[in-house]
């Protein structure tokens, strides 16, 4: 399963095209399966120039109460070769798929909606991870209910009807962060689905180089993509 991984990791980044956007909530009105688009700015949490109402409401709704002031706002936009049905609320927090999709050491239960990711080595750091999940699909049973659903369901219609929406918290990092929110709509696109992801980071200082964390979030989403594809 690595060595395939790692294939694949070098096939996306020899033959897919990955597009900065200068808008930080850019859109999109089509999507090459193979190509990844996103937008990366980080920021003072007082000074959130460029920052859209639909950021600042998540940010509103899921870090009011996490310490720092270094944000990154990050959205990303990709294709998965998976049919949007497969991402269920039990599916989403299988330990399984998410030791694999994340490529942690180790994932744990804490709870029906909340799991604990660990990963060892020289940058050791764990983390908690809370999911919610919104369905539009009568098929699909609904987790739970919030506002900023609304506020994000028509956010990327452009590229088709949302089908079902996961809302993740991240909190109790062991380093480098204080806590995290990301909202991923799914798109069903054929047999596949669009990921379009809204997500807001916030760093300690020790950890707040632009670049770095830049480089370091568009490596996290090509191995998403790719640990997706594969599982």
């Amino acid at each position: 399963m690595k060595i395939l991984i790692l294939i694949a990791l070098f096939t996306v980044s020899v033959f897919a095209k990955t597009y900065e956007h200068k808008d930080l909530d850019f859109s999109l009105k089509s999507l090459n399966s193979s190509d990844i688009h996103y937008s990366f700015k980080l920021l003072s949490r007082y000074k959130l120039s460029g920052v859209s109402s639909r950021f600042k409401e998540l940010l509103r709704s899921g870090m009011s109460g996490v310490g720092g002031n270094n944000l990154v706002f990050v959205k990303s936009v990709f294709v998965v070769d998976k049919p949007y049905s497969f991402f269920s609320h039990p599916q989403m927090m299988d330990l399984n798929y998410n030791k694999v999709v994340t490529g942690a050491s180790r994932v744990s239960s804490k709870s029906k909606y909340t799991l604990r990711f660990q990963n060892n080595g020289l940058m050791a750091y764990s983390y908690d991870m809370t999911l919610h999940v919104e369905s539009f699909d009568i098929n699909l049973a609904n987790e739970n209910s919030s506002s900023i659903f609304d506020t994000f369901r028509d956010a990327d219609s452009s590229l088709g009807g949302v089908k079902t929406m996961a809302l993740r918290f991240g909190r109790n990092f062991s380093s480098k962060g204080n806590g995290s929110i990301a909202l991923t709509n799914h798109i069903p696109v054929g047999n596949k689905t669009i990921f379009v992801t809204y997500s807001i980071v916030s760093l300690k200082p020790l950890y707040a180089w632009g670049d770095v964390v830049e480089s370091n979030v568009l490596k996290e989403i090509k191995s998403l993509k790719v640990r997706t594809d594969k599982y």
